[in-house]
């Protein structure tokens, strides 16, 4: 029996492998640089290099792109880095993702400013784009990354399989913990899906 459920758990796997986070997010961060500029990263999910996700920044007409995007695809993945520039830094400014309605993926968006503070949004189909506030408190914060990472967990049959099979092999609560802590840990250092 344990041969059976072994030899079916791994043809399981390698079907799913294909399935496997085929709604990765997009990611956007915006880190600044001086008082109004800001590096920007926009990591959008790619099937191959032909096959961009096809969505797109778009920022308020009073930020200025002042040196243009450089593209590169790398793990799944177009990276496209930029500077952009508002006066008095990006509060108030709006960001939207143009196409997001037409995709089943979210996208993260994390701003990083010279204080040290930082704001953390994420944005899908329904709600495509939002007014930057200032700094966001750290309920908000971990709000928004606890649902998105139960949700990314929950939306994977891959990652469910792969916690079932910790909870068969570690046994005890405290191991499971610990293993799917450092999973996760390494998981979010990756990017890896």
């Amino acid at each position: 029996m344990i041969r059976f459920s072994i030899a079916a758990l791994l043809v399981f796997l390698t079907f799913q492998t294909v399935q496997a986070d085929k709604n990765r997010p997009a990611y956007l961060e915006l880190r600044q640089t001086s008082d109004t500029v800001y590096d920007v990263l926009w990591t959008v999910p790619a099937r191959d290099q032909s096959q961009r996700f096809g969505i797109y920044v778009e920022f308020s007409d009073d930020v200025d792109a002042i040196v243009p995007a450089t593209s590169s695809y790398v793990a799944n993945a177009f990276i496209e880095r930029w500077k952009i520039s508002h006066k008095g830094g990006l509060t108030g400014a709006r960001i939207t993702i143009r196409g997001l309605e037409r995709v089943s993926t979210d996208v993260l968006v994390r701003i990083e400013r010279l204080d040290g503070s930082s704001e953390t949004k994420r944005l899908n189909a329904a709600l495509a784009s939002f007014q930057v506030k200032g700094s966001a408190q750290f309920w908000e914060v971990l709000k928004t990354y606890l649902v998105f990472g139960i949700e990314h967990i929950l939306g994977g049959s891959d990652h469910l399989l792969f916690v079932a099979c910790l909870i068969f092999i570690a046994g005890t609560w405290r191991r499971i913990l610990l293993t799917i802590s450092g999973f996760t840990v390494a998981h979010s250092i990756t990017g890896s899906a």
